[in-house]
C-alpha cells in the first residue's frame, strides 16, 4: 500500500510530540450462544481497527448491509463497548460567570484535511481561544501539532482581538502550558490557570464550541493543488468564517446581542473579578496536601520495628515509604499486611529487592477488604433501618384502610 508523502510528513509531524504507539488489539468476550458470520465478522474487525467508532460502524453497516445500530449492538454484547449508563446530574447554576473578557479558555482540536485528488491526509491543530462568559470566539491560530508557540500567538489575537489583556487563562495540563518562554509572557499581565484534573467541565466552554464545529463541519475536503500554505490557509479561512458566524449571530440567551458585541460592550473593568480570579488560581495551582489517619505514631512504630527486623530499611533510607503508610491505612489492616508478608519472607519467598513492593501491594489490597467489609456492614444496617421505616408506614396504611372497613355503612335487608 503506498501512502502520499504528505500524509507521511503530517504523520511524522505529529509523531514529534505525541510518539506513536502500536495498535493493541481490543480484548473481547466469548458469546455463550450461536453467532452468524456477519456477527464474527463485526468483533474480529473491530478487534483491529485503530479508527474512531462511528466511521468503522458506517463503513461496516455499508459492506454488510446492515443498520448502524445493529453494529453498536453487537460490539456492546461482546463488551468491546462500554453501555451507556445515566449521566451524573448537572448542577445547574454552579459554574460562576465572571464579565465578558475577564476570563479566557484556551485548548486544541486536531482539524483533519483529506485532499480528494491524491488521497493525501493533512491533520492541522486549531488552538482556540473563547471567552468564558460568551464564547465568543477571540482568536483563531492554526499550527501543524498543538504547541507552546500556537498558544501564545492565539494568545496575542485574543489581546489584539480585546484591546486589552485578559485577567486569567483557563487551560489544560499538557506539559506545553509549562513552557518557561509561554509562561514568561503570558504571566506578566495573566493568570494562567490549569483546569482541574479529569473534569473537562472546567473547559466546558471550549469543549462545546469544538463539539459544535464537529456537528457543523467536520472533516474538510480540499481539491489537490500540492501547496501546503493553501491548504493551512483554506483552513484557516473556513474555521475563521465559523467562529466569526457565531461572534456576530444574534443570541436569545444575550438578549439578541451577538457575542461579539457583548464582548466588546463590556471588556471589563479588571478589577471586578481580580478578587475571584486570584482565588481560583490559587485554588488550582496550590498543592494538596492529605490528612493522615490519627493512628499514624503507632502504625509509625510498629513499622519501624517490622522493616528493621526484615531488613527493609534500606529500601526506604529516608521513611518515606512508611511514613505514607502509617498515615494511610488502618492499623488492622497494617497488621494483616505485615502478618502476611512477615511469614512468606520467614519461608525465604521474600529476599530480593523488591520485597518492598509486595508489603505495600499487600497492605492495599487489605485494606480494599477491610473496606468492603465495613461497607457491607454499613449497607446492613442501613437496609435494617429502611425496612423499620417501610414497616412503620405499611401498619399505618393498614390501620387507616381497616378503619374505614369499619366504618362503611351495613345495608338494611329487605323486608
Amino acid at each position: 500500500m503506498s501512502v502520499p508523502y504528505q500524509t507521511f510528513r503530517s504523520w511524522s509531524q505529529k509523531d514529534q510530540v505525541q510518539p506513536y504507539e502500536e495498535h493493541q488489539p481490543r480484548p473481547s468476550t466469548t458469546f455463550p450462544g450461536p453467532a452468524s458470520n456477519d456477527v464474527l465478522q463485526i468483533v474480529q474487525d473491530y478487534k483491529v481497527w485503530e479508527g474512531n467508532v462511528r466511521e468503522f460502524a458506517k463503513i461496516t453497516a455499508e459492506r454488510l448491509h446492515l443498520r448502524a445500530g445493529a453494529i453498536y449492538h453487537v460490539l456492546k454484547l461482546f463488551c468491546m463497548l462500554p453501555i451507556r449508563t445515566r449521566k451524573e446530574p448537572r448542577y445547574r447554576g454552579s459554574t460562576v460567570r465572571c464579565l465578558p473578557g475577564s476570563i479566557l479558555v484556551t485548548d486544541g482540536k486536531t482539524v483533519q484535511v483529506i485532499c480528494t485528488g491524491s488521497g493525501e491526509v493533512n491533520e492541522f491543530n486549531w488552538q482556540g481561544i473563547v471567552d468564558q462568559a460568551t464564547a465568543c470566539h477571540t482568536a483563531v491560530v492554526i499550527t501543524a501539532t498543538e504547541c507552546a508557540q500556537g498558544v501564545s500567538d492565539a494568545f496575542d489575537a485574543s489581546c489584539a482581538f480585546l484591546g486589552r489583556e485578559p485577567v486569567a487563562l483557563v487551560h489544560d495540563n499538557k506539559p506545553i502550558h509549562h513552557e518557561k518562554e509561554l509562561r514568561e509572557q503570558i504571566e506578566q499581565t495573566t493568570l494562567m490557570i490549569p483546569a482541574t484534573p479529569d473534569r473537562g467541565q472546567n473547559k466546558a466552554v471550549i469543549e462545546g464550541e469544538f463539539g459544535k464545529y464537529e456537528q457543523a463541519v467536520g472533516i474538510i475536503y480540499l481539491d489537490d493543488t500540492n501547496l501546503l500554505t493553501l491548504k493551512t490557509t483554506a483552513v484557516h479561512e473556513i474555521i475563521r468564517g465559523y467562529t466569526a458566524g457565531l461572534n456576530h449571530a444574534g443570541r436569545v440567551e444575550l438578549d439578541g446581542e451577538s457575542r461579539e458585541s457583548v464582548v466588546r460592550k463590556f471588556c471589563p473593568d479588571p478589577e471586578k473579578d481580580r478578587k475571584f480570579i486570584a482565588e481560583l488560581h490559587a485554588d488550582h495551582t496550590k498543592k494538596r496536601k492529605s490528612v493522615p489517619l490519627p493512628t499514624k505514631e503507632v502504625s509509625r512504630v510498629v513499622l519501624d520495628e517490622v522493616f528493621e527486623r526484615f531488613g527493609l530499611v534500606e529500601q526506604d533510607s529516608k521513611g518515606e515509604i512508611r511514613d505514607w503508610l502509617a498515615g494511610s491505612f488502618t492499623p488492622d489492616s497494617l497488621r494483616e499486611g505485615l502478618a502476611i508478608f512477615g511469614t512468606k519472607h520467614e519461608r525465604g519467598e521474600l529476599r530480593t529487592k523488591h520485597s518492598l513492593r509486595y508489603l505495600v501491594k499487600v497492605t492495599i489490597n487489605r485494606q480494599h477488604e477491610n473496606d468492603l467489609r465495613r461497607q457491607e456492614e454499613l449497607l446492613r444496617e442501613f437496609a435494617e433501618k429502611e425496612r423499620q421505616a417501610w414497616l412503620a408506614v405499611h401498619k399505618a396504611e393498614h390501620a387507616t384502610v381497616k378503619g374505614v372497613r369499619l366504618k362503611a355503612p351495613v345495608k338494611a335487608g329487605k323486608g
